[in-house]
C-alpha cells in the first residue's frame, strides 16, 4: 500500500465503467479508507489526496428526466396517498405518505413516535432515525437532521386520525407499544 501511486489509482477508476454517481462513491469510499490508513500509520501519506477525475460511461449515467419522478406522476400518488384510508396492513403506504410530504429519510420516517407531531403548530419532530443495519433507533443522521418540519394540515389529519385507529387495533389485538412508534404494527 505504500507505494500506491495516484495515477495508479485514477487508472483502475477509469476502468470500472461506472455511472457517474457510483465512480464518485467509490471514490469518496477509497480517499476515506486511505486518509484512516494514514490517519493508523499504515502509510505515510495518502495518495488521492490531490485530484483525481471521475471517468464515467455516458451510456450509465442516467439524466435528470430519468432520475426523477414527473411533477404529474408524483402529483398522481400524492392524491392516491391523500386519499387512501389506512388500516393496520397499510403502514407503508403510510410511510409514503410521510416521506412524500416532508422528505424525511425512511429511517427517520420509522422512528417516528406519536409524541414527535404536534398538532397545534402542524409540524413533526425529527431526533431520531431507524438503523436497519443493527436493527436500533439512533441519533439522526448528522447534526442538522434534527429539525421540526411544517406539515401540511390535511396530512396531519390523517395522521391524527390513524393514531387513534393505531392505538384503538393495537390495544384489540393484545400489541404493546410501549414506544409509542408512529407505525408499529
Amino acid at each position: 500500500m505504500e507505494n500506491l501511486l495516484r495515477n495508479q489509482i485514477q487508472q483502475f477508476l477509469n476502468k470500472l465503467d461506472l455511472s457517474h454517481e457510483t465512480a464518485r462513491k467509490d471514490l469518496m469510499h477509497i480517499r476515506a479508507c486511505l486518509r484512516d490508513a494514514v490517519s493508523d500509520g499504515v502509510i505515510p501519506r495518502n495518495p488521492v489526496d490531490d485530484r483525481l477525475y471521475i471517468v464515467a460511461d455516458p451510456n450509465r449515467t442516467k439524466s435528470d428526466d430519468k432520475k426523477f419522478m414527473s411533477i404529474a406522476d408524483y402529483k398522481k400518488v400524492r392524491d392516491f396517498l391523500l386519499g387512501y384510508h389506512y388500516y393496520l396492513a397499510d403502514v407503508n403506504r403510510l410511510a409514503l405518505l410521510i416521506i412524500s410530504q416532508s422528505g424525511l429519510r425512511a429511517g427517520e420516517c420509522i422512528a417516528l413516535k406519536y409524541e414527535d407531531l404536534d398538532f397545534l403548530h402542524k409540524t413533526i419532530r425529527v431526533d431520531e432515525s431507524w438503523d436497519s443495519y443493527h436493527s436500533m433507533i439512533k441519533e439522526p443522521k448528522t447534526k442538522n437532521a434534527k429539525r421540526i418540519l411544517p406539515i401540511p394540515p390535511k396530512v396531519m389529519k390523517i395522521l391524527e386520525g390513524w393514531i387513534h385507529y393505531h392505538r384503538k387495533v393495537l390495544f384489540r389485538n393484545g400489541i404493546a407499544n410501549p414506544d409509542h412508534f408512529l407505525l408499529y404494527k
